[in-house]
């Protein structure tokens, strides 16, 4: 069905599968609802829509039908031109289905491999919880050094394995875009991380009203709360943090300003950050796993926007997240 013998369906779009739809203008206006829906069904697999329509319907281009289409043929058209625009949208929703493939391969690895890594873990759990109840006493500094080394190697894999898992998940269900009210997300955002706030000492300030975007508001919040949790934990030693946060509009564009006094970047790690498993510091000073920015910056992805950092060495970092705004 997708390679270079394609079979032709004439019957009604609600009726059959198919890999491609081809239009024209009248046919758009008719099955417009049920290409939406087909669409949504196949997300995040390419559903292309080719439309095929004479210049003078040039005004439907820009009717809210035409964001259904992915590519347009103007009549009158050549035969072999047809059908080198039909070859290029099937190989694109073949390499479509082929990501899609791969993304499931790899989320049912992630699950695996975590699935078999807890069960050795809950026993050294297991066996380290029952020395501390039993065996703490007998212990002398030294053995309750050692102890507690295990305890904190333990949590670390267990922190490992959730984030891996919770990386795994991110974008799997289906994005819904829609106006996000900032001035109500960020704050929900903050109550998450009071605790932390409060045991260092550390202040939020939200700058003015920050206004509506177009986003999916659970990835938006998940990309936020990582971006100030790192801007309360990279601090100097002896330093209380403080966020600061607001909004530039630029056009359709808003950018959300997280601006930290943290202890900085250096211009070389200001992209690599982004990538999963990047730590820049050791354990012992800054804890995490190095999956936190590749996460923030998966999700802004995801919801169509962008993700940038602007940083000096020792005097905190700015990162700004553009999105479209939101309607009212």
């Amino acid at each position: 069905m997708l390679g270079r013998r394609h079979e032709l369906a004439t019957a009604p779009v609600a009726e059959v599968p198919y890999d491609l739809a081809i239009v024209d203008a009248g046919s758009l206006k008719t099955h417009g609802e049920y290409i939406i829906i087909h669409k949504q069904e196949e997300d995040p697999v390419l559903f292309p829509v080719l439309l095929v329509t004479a210049r003078q319907n040039i005004s439907l281009f820009t009717g809210p039908l035409f964001r259904l289409v992915d590519e347009v043929v103007l009549t009158p058209v050549e035969k072999l031109e047809l059908i080198a625009r039909v070859e290029m949208l099937l190989r694109a929703r073949r390499l479509s289905l082929e990501l899609r493939l791969r993304k499931d391969d790899v989320e049912a690895f992630i699950h695996a491999m975590t699935h078999d890594l807890r069960a050795p873990l809950r026993t050294v759990t297991g066996f380290a919880e029952a020395m501390v109840e039993e065996q703490s006493s007998r212990l002398d500094a030294a053995g309750r050094h050692q102890l507690d080394r295990i305890q904190a190697a333990v949590r670390q894999m267990w922190d490992l394995i959730e984030s891996l898992v919770d990386y795994s998940r991110i974008g799997r269900k289906a994005i819904k875009l829609k106006p996000v009210n900032l001035d109500e997300l960020i704050p929900g955002c903050l109550e998450e991380i009071q605790p932390e706030l409060q045991r260092l000492k550390g202040t939020v300030e939200i700058k003015g009203q920050l206004g509506r975007v177009e986003a999916d508001p659970a990835l938006l919040k998940i990309a936020v709360h990582n971006l100030v949790s790192n801007g309360v934990k990279y601090v100097q030693p002896g330093v209380a943090p403080r966020v600061e946060i607001w909004t530039e509009r630029n056009g359709n564009v808003v950018c959300l300003m997280i601006r930290d006094n943290g202890i900085g970047l250096q211009p070389e790690d200001q992209q690599r950050i982004f990538a999963p498993f990047v730590r820049l510091h050791g354990v012992e000073d800054y804890p995490g796993l190095g999956l936190g920015l590749s996460a923030t910056k998966r999700v802004v992805e995801i919801i169509g926007g962008q993700i940038e950092v602007h940083s000096t060495p020792g005097h905190g970092s700015t990162f700004s997240i553009e999105l479209m705004a939101g309607g009212a």
